[in-house]
Parts: structure tokens; C-alpha cells; sequence
């Protein structure tokens, strides 16, 4: 039979459990907002996704935006908007041109691909064959800025932090 010193003690423990579990949460992360802007020689850059990479491997975890028509972006993440506090490195990326921004499957995958379609063949102007396979997109933004690793854009997220300027220069 249970005494009542051993039952009390029990839930004594059972109540510091649920507290600590409270008090740090069941590995939930806390995020701060993230907004800023993003220029490319002075001008607001529309359509760019934006990339916060932990800084250190395995400390934190990726959070994206996408601007707006005047450069402006919020950042998201997995479980919450804004992101996890810490140092991240920064990437931005936007194509242009044929195909950019389009997910395409199947037949019209093949037709981008410069492939025709089953049963089809592929005309140019004129209707003679085509020269070759449609264009591809392009990188709008210099390749540099592309990989966070490289892009020497960081920033240094904490809670009340103002937004984020990311000025991108074509040279």
C-alpha cells in the first residue's frame, strides 16, 4: 500500500515535469517577425525569393519570403511566420524569361525541354521544325547573391529587431 508522503512525492514530480515541459515547450520554437527590402541597383527588386540559412549547421532553421512590386518581403517558416532567433547568412534568387517561376509536367515538361510532345512535332515560325529548345529562364539578380554562402548578405535575428535593407548591386 502507497503511503501518503510516497503518493505526494509523486505528484510533486509529476508537476515539475509538466512545468518544465511548459516552460520550454515540446521543442516549439519562438520566432520574431522578419520584414525588410530588397533593391538591385537602387531599385526595388519584385519577385525575389529571399533565403535565411542558419549561419552555423544545425543551430536554427531556414525561413523565405518573397518580395513584393516594391521589393518588400515577410519571412516564414516552418511552424510560424518570421524566424528562429540567431545569425543567418542570406541568399536572394528570381528568373526571368521562358519558363521562370512555371512548374511543368509531362508533355509540356517535354515540350520546355525542347521535346515534342507524344504524337506531336515541334514547328517554328513558318511552320518549318524549330532551331532549337525553347529558352531557358535567367538569373536576374547577379549569381553571387543566389548561394548564402556566397552572397556576403547576413543578418542577426532578435525580437524588436527593425526590418532588414538588402541593397544588390548588378556589378
Amino acid at each position: 500500500m502507497l503511503s501518503a508522503r510516497s503518493v505526494c512525492w509523486s505528484c510533486v514530480c509529476l508537476l515539475s515535469v509538466f512545468a518544465v515541459i511548459t516552460a520550454v515547450g515540446c521543442g516549439g520554437a519562438s520566432f520574431v517577425p522578419v520584414t525588410g527590402t530588397v533593391t538591385l541597383d537602387g531599385k526595388p527588386l519584385a519577385g525575389a525569393a529571399v533565403n535565411f540559412t542558419p549561419a552555423t549547421a544545425g543551430q536554427g532553421q531556414v525561413a523565405q519570403g518573397q518580395t513584393d512590386e516594391s521589393g518588400k518581403f515577410t519571412l516564414s517558416s516552418v511552424g510560424g511566420l518570421g524566424a528562429v532567433p540567431g545569425s543567418y547568412k542570406i541568399g536572394v534568387s528570381k528568373l526571368e524569361g521562358a519558363g521562370a517561376g512555371s512548374t511543368l509536367k509531362g508533355d509540356s515538361a517535354k515540350a520546355a525541354a525542347g521535346a515534342a510532345p507524344t504524337g506531336t512535332t515541334l514547328s517554328g515560325p513558318g511552320g518549318g521544325p524549330m532551331a532549337g529548345p525553347p529558352a531557358q529562364p535567367k538569373s536576374a539578380v547577379p549569381a553571387k547573391y543566389v548561394n548564402p554562402d556566397q552572397s556576403g548578405l547576413t543578418a542577426e535575428v532578435k525580437s524588436g529587431m527593425a526590418p532588414i535593407t538588402l541593397e544588390l548591386k548588378s556589378s
